[in-house]
């Protein structure tokens, strides 16, 4: 009967354990989806805030990005090229777009990024909760958006270490 407890106590830990990201706030990441694959990463064209796109991967610094503990398990996301000043967000209202807003406390910049089974990792914000999630348009542009959470390849993303930050 002891075994079993312990058997049973450890499962929780691990099934608990398989949503909650690993996220190591000391590095930027590069982040891909596995629609496009690693060839293609989600990047900051210019300070313009809806300039946001899946760019070709390079070493722009708009395709470094890093993580902020927000608390709560969530994150901002900001990235190297547009600094902390702006993180990643959703407009309000009925729109779905993603932007780079100025940093700030609103809900669209809490973002949860919780493991998937296969490795990689759902986003999703606290503006639009677990009903929507990152997700790229299935257009030439892959432009990303707030799509309906679903199994998507677009909503599947890959968190690959690619600097420390100093």
């Amino acid at each position: 009967m002891k075994m079993k407890l312990i058997f049973i106590s450890l499962l929780l830990i691990v099934i608990c354990q398989a949503g909650s990201a690993q996220i190591d706030l000391n590095y930027y990441y590069r982040i891909t989806n596995n629609q496009l694959g690693k060839d293609y990463s989600l990047d900051a064209l210019s300070p313009t805030i809806k300039d946001l796109c899946m760019g070709k991967t390079n070493e722009g610094s708009g395709q470094y990005w890093k993580f902020i503990d927000l608390g709560n398990a969530t994150y901002g996301l900001v990235n190297l090229f547009l600094g902390e000043e702006r993180t990643l967000d959703t407009y309000t209202g009925t729109t779905y777009d993603i932007c780079m807003s100025l940093s700030n406390a609103s809900a669209g910049q809490y973002w949860t990024v919780a493991a998937q089974a296969d490795g990689t990792y759902r986003l999703t914000n606290r503006m639009f909760g677990s009903g929507r999630s990152l997700d790229i348009f299935e257009n030439q542009a892959h432009e990303p958006y707030m799509g309906v959470t679903g199994n998507s390849p677009g909503q599947l993303w890959v968190l690959t270490k690619i600097k420390s930050i100093q």
